[in-house]
């Protein structure tokens, strides 16, 4: 369930003060960045919606700083609401969206439901008479096809609408790892609710932000509404502040000087070590003599191996099994792969919440987290390759059974559990779920996470020794419409004339007139594709009449391209193509063939007929509820 919370009086609180005197535990410094975010905070409060993007290196303080705005939120009468994105990159569609939507929703939401369902079941708890007549027909249950903009906007009047009852604070954390998708639709919520009370958060880590183009270049449209807070290590004097915050006792000045070097101020590293050294006895009467003598882990994953080495071998092996199956994992599925009785995995899980190893709070219902990714990345790093692959088959398998009433939201976790695990079987499951969430995810119009799973799909099957030419036309076709639809047109097209010479390699006419027509969707810039026309005119030879439809659209398409050229055939192409899509008797095939038709014959001499062409097809599309 999301982390939501509406308790606390509106009564003010100064930042710095709460930062200096360390409220909730070991927290020190910060007091500018605090004092930023509290006035963003006040903003938001008094109608006026910020975007705060905090970003850092792993264990800076980056969600422990959103956690203290958000106290001071509560305290102020804000709700507050947490979406987390999965490191891993394998959840499903708009998921820190998903979240943040459910919390929202005051009746009850749909736990797998997609952020369209979730959105359905918001219209039915709201007053119609209070939503705008075209976010309302965006939201309504039976609108089968919402369309990213509208689904975007509807997002926005969905927020927009509750904060006015009560301001919101919204947290989305590990942005790093957000599907493009989210990544998106954050980009819209702050650009439109500039003028609510929304307090929009968003962490992330710049390196992994760098390392990809183009989620750096999405970052820098998302920044253009945002305030930047980059953090940075504590100071030598809020060292010691925070040493004696965590209740470690004070140390000389020496002493906070051998931990400043050894942790560079990193709060997360810093809180370790001193776990770590109060646990092993080493830290009692510790001065600046004796703190030379001991040994401080060069890294933060030595500081986490050493700790995870004080727990008993029973939890360690639990740990082991979930940090495989990620940061976040669902008790249920950790118990069926660890096969510990409930009660012992549960007292079990207490001791490591105990030791600050897990998060007693969770996302959702039955989870639990891991502190900090660190941790989960240490732990699964020191498994060895073979435990890695039985553990990753054994948690797909279970996942199967668990989830089998209901696969979807879990598809594109599972298919990253098979392709890690390496057993013979396990690439042919694996581009069988990436293809299906890879369909999820264009229904759930993230077209982006679409691109992505079958871009994996493809590599697999290459690399796995699967790759038939009935698979890769399949692919590439689906790999095609996918990149088409978010807006990749250069890659979409070769992607098409990839599949079209497959389909020749198979002998395939009808696969090759699909492929034709993939190729031919995005609309050309003023001038004659050749490639194009040859694809249309090869696969017009091959196909013959077999399928009017296909046959009518192919006409169609290549008199709207020839037109370029004015090419004498064009008025007779279009004409053969509008008698096919009559006989066709398909009101879709129709609707293609008068919208470019109308592009090939272009003029003000046959303005009627067109216009008439044109009224037909709005006719058909409203009576097939398809948009025109």
């Amino acid at each position: 369930m999301s982390r939501s919370d509406t308790s606390g009086e509106n009564t003010p609180v100064s930042a710095s003060a709460r930062a200096a005197s360390g409220l909730s535990g070991a927290f020190v410094g910060r007091s500018q960045e605090c004092d930023q975010l509290v006035a963003g905070l006040t903003e938001a409060l008094q109608g006026r919606g910020q975007l705060f993007l905090i970003s850092g290196e792993p264990g800076i303080g980056k969600t422990r700083m959103a956690d203290e705005i958000c106290a001071i939120a509560r305290a102020r009468g804000m709700r507050v609401l947490w979406g987390r994105c999965w490191e891993p990159g394998d959840s499903p569609p708009y998921w820190p969206w998903v979240e943040v939507l459910r919390g929202c929703i005051s009746g009850h939401a749909p736990d797998s439901g997609s952020i369209a369902d979730l959105l359905r079941a918001a219209a039915q708890e709201e007053d119609p008479q209070h939503l705008t007549g075209s976010v309302r027909s965006s939201l309504e249950p039976e609108e089968a096809d919402l369309g990213r903009f509208a689904l975007f906007e509807a997002v926005v009047q969905l927020l927009k609408k509750k904060a006015e009852t009560s301001p919101h604070a919204i947290v989305l954390d590990d942005l790093h790892s957000a599907d493009e998708a989210s990544l998106q639709l954050l980009r819209f919520v702050a650009h439109s609710a500039k003028s609510s009370s929304l307090l929009l958060i968003g962490t992330f880590r710049p390196v992994e932000v760098r390392k990809n183009p183009q989620l750096s270049a999405i970052f820098g449209e998302i920044a253009r509404d945002a305030h930047p807070i980059l953090l940075h290590g504590l100071g030598r004097k809020e060292v010691a502040e925070f040493v004696k915050a965590s209740a470690a006792g004070s140390l000389d000045e020496a002493a906070v000087n051998v931990l400043y070097r050894a942790t560079g101020g990193n709060p997360y590293f810093l809180g370790e070590t001193l776990r770590l050294l109060v646990a092993e006895d080493r830290l009692t009467g510790t001065n600046s003599t004796s703190i030379q003598r001991i040994r401080i882990p060069d890294t933060i994953r030595s500081v986490i191996r050493r700790s995870i080495n004080l727990i008993p071998e029973t939890l360690r092996d639990a740990l082991r099994t979930a940090a495989v199956i990620g940061v976040e994992f669902d008790f249920k599925l950790l118990q069926r792969v660890t096969k510990l009785p409930s009660q012992t995995l549960l007292d079990l899980i207490g001791r490591a919440i105990a030791a600050d190893i897990l998060n007693e709070e969770a996302t959702t219902h039955g989870c639990y987290r891991f502190k900090h990714s660190l941790i989960t990345q240490t732990i699964y790093g020191d498994l060895q390759p073979s435990e890695r692959t039985y553990l990753h088959h054994k948690i797909a398998s279970e996942m199967e059974d668990l989830y089998a009433a209901d696969l979807e939201p879990h598809l594109a976790e599972i298919a990253h559990h098979y392709a890690e695990a390496h057993v013979e079987d396990g690439a042919a499951k694996t581009i069988d779920y990436l293809r299906r969430a890879a369909r999820r995810a264009m229904d759930s119009l993230a077209y982006e996470d679409a691109v992505r799973l079958l871009s994996n799909a493809l590599q697999i099957a290459d690399s796995s020794g699967l790759q038939t030419d009935e698979l890769r036309y399949q692919l590439l076709m689906d790999s095609g419409e996918a990149r088409y639809s978010s807006g990749l047109v250069s890659q979409a097209r070769l992607a098409f004339e990839e599949a079209g010479r497959t389909a020749r390699k198979l002998g395939d006419w009808g696969k090759l007139a699909c492929a034709a027509l993939g190729r031919a969707t995005p609309p050309t810039d003023a001038e004659l594709d050749r490639p194009l026309v040859a694809i249309l005119e090869e696969a017009l030879s091959a196909a013959g009449t077999q399928d009017v439809g296909t046959r009518a659209k192919m006409l169609a398409r290549l008199g709207s391209e020839l037109q370029w050229s004015r090419d004498d055939r064009v008025p007779l192409l279009v004409a053969e193509a509008m008698d096919l899509a009559r006989k066709s008797g398909d009101p879709l095939t129709q609707i293609h063939v008068f919208y470019w038709g109308d592009i090939a014959t272009w003029s003000v001499d046959n303005l009627e007929q067109r216009i008439s062409n044109l009224t037909e097809a709005v006719e058909l599309a409203e009576l097939t509820g398809s948009k025109p």
